[in-house]
């Protein structure tokens, strides 16, 4: 009897979760969920009021970077149990107050890890060719085959910063291109392979041609490209940000252009995003950097690829299938 009673009880948990998506997700998503039992609503196309007014009965959440989990954002969510982020990161999630409250936070890294290697490399080989600075003059009529002269990386090594998901696919991406691979994970004991050696951050500084940073940014990670980390480089880097805008110190990373230390630089974030809110002072700095012909800029788009947005939503599916299995389980 007991069993009986406790299955059914399951049943009608199962059966009365309501799972909300707050921002846009792959159709393959709500495919792979269909026969679920559970109640799902997209309510992606709302306004941010709107959407904090539905979601008293929420228990699933799926989020990307819309909103900022914070207390303010949990007073509207009292059911809440399970956050998944379509993404890599957790940073616009309050862990510490969800674990206190209960709720589980995951995340879905694997779905774009692909893309953000395949873009890292990208950009990599674009600084040593040059490649947008000559075609961006060929567009205006300038025809400069010496100025455009560019570098081999054959030969260079490349030191990553961060040795997850991204930082590790991208070791093996490189692997055939005649590289060394160097690597250095805080995180991480044992990761040596074929792909990359682990090094200590000295070893790493020592060592690098390039260095491309895949960190998540947390309490910890703020600011951790300074001066401090870029004068411990032993030559002139080219560097790479593939993580978050604010683990960087873009005065510092400016700096270090003026002074040589970093002679080539590409991000794909910035410490802010959002370009109507800069001050004097952060438009002085953008500015800086977009007159730099020895900078790349790409806007947050490394892991926001066609395929990583199908993958993404098939893991998010996926992850929450699994977690409502373990809720039977136990």
């Amino acid at each position: 009897m007991f069993t009986w009673h406790l299955v059914f009880s399951i049943y009608i948990f199962v059966a009365l979760i309501e799972l909300i998506v707050v921002d846009k997700v792959h159709p393959i998503f709500f495919q792979k969920l269909n026969n679920s039992n559970m109640r799902i609503r997209d309510l992606s196309s709302l306004e941010d009021k709107e959407v904090l007014k539905e979601l008293g009965a929420c228990k699933i959440l799926v989020i990307r970077s819309r909103f900022q989990v914070n207390a303010d954002f949990l007073i509207h969510t009292p059911e809440l149990r399970l956050i998944v982020r379509a993404g890599s990161g957790l940073d616009n999630i309050d862990e510490e107050l969800c674990k206190r409250k209960g709720i589980s936070c995951l995340n879905t890294p694997e779905g774009n890890r692909d893309a953000v290697a395949e873009h890292t490399l990208s950009l990599i080989l674009a600084l040593h060719t040059k490649i947008v600075l000559a075609n961006s003059q060929i567009k205006e009529g300038i025809w400069d085959r010496e100025g455009n002269r560019g570098q081999e990386i054959n030969g260079k090594t490349l030191g990553i910063v961060g040795y997850g998901n991204c930082g590790s696919v991208l070791a093996k991406k490189v692997s055939g291109l005649g590289m060394q691979v160097v690597a250095y994970d805080k995180y991480l004991t044992k990761f040596s392979n074929k792909y990359a050696k682990k090094v200590s951050l000295q070893e790493l500084q020592e060592f690098s041609d390039i260095v491309s940073v895949h960190i998540p940014f947390n309490h910890q990670n703020k600011y951790f490209i300074n001066k401090t980390f870029l004068t411990g480089f032993k030559k002139s880097i080219v560097l790479l940000n593939l993580s978050r805008g604010k683990i960087m110190d873009t005065d510092h990373v400016i700096e270090a252009l003026n002074n040589g230390k970093i002679k080539a630089f590409a991000s794909d974030v910035l410490e802010n995003e959002a370009f109507s809110t800069y001050s004097p002072y952060e438009s002085k700095q953008i500015n800086e950097l977009r007159s730099n012909q020895n900078v790349l800029l790409t806007p947050h788009v490394a892991g926001w690829t066609v395929e990583s947005f199908q993958k993404i939503a098939r893991l998010l599916a996926i992850k929450i299938l699994l977690y409502l299995q373990n809720i039977e389980k136990n």
